[in-house]
């Protein structure tokens, strides 16, 4: 589609209902407001680095993205099963192993979780699902789900 551009979530706020996206071609993040999505439904479940695409609006304030839809990653959105190792709830941080062993053990901080308030409850053992980012200092488990049970989200 002609004047449709391409991007991930950078940030959101639910509170104000509104948030960033990154084009994906580098340039500077642009503003939405989540009543601009196409789904509402979808706008429940998303996450910074969900690809997202829109139209460009712009108002007096600066750019706005408009007509936002909530694309699916061809070949996978590269999620990894895993299990907490060990959480501190002082210091907001922990390390999950992933299940299959082939990675090292990643970074978690209390803001990676899709829904903080998963973050409370947390015990060692917990089965978790998330996507890794290389980090200078190793990995860092993002967009972390808390799973019920193998395989089931928690509400």
């Amino acid at each position: 589609m002609t004047g449709r551009t391409r991007g991930r979530i950078e940030r959101l706020n639910p509170r104000d209902r509104s948030g960033f996206i990154r084009p994906d071609d580098g340039s500077r993040q642009i503003y939405v407001l989540l009543g601009d999505f196409r789904d509402q439904d979808k706008t429940l479940d998303l996450a910074p680095g969900d690809v997202v695409e829109y139209e460009v609006r712009y108002d007096p304030d600066g750019p706005r993205a408009v007509d936002v839809t909530v694309l699916d990653e061809p070949g996978g959105d590269g999620r990894v099963k895993g299990h907490i190792k060990w959480f501190s709830h002082e210091k907001r941080y922990g390390f999950i192993s992933c299940g299959d062993g082939r990675l090292p053990d990643a970074f978690v901080h209390m803001n990676d979780f899709r829904d903080r308030l998963d973050t409370y409850w947390l015990t060692q053992g917990d089965a978790v699902e998330f996507r890794v980012e290389p980090t200078p200092k190793g990995p860092r488990a993002v967009e972390v789900v808390l799973m019920r049970d193998e395989g089931q989200a928690a509400p």
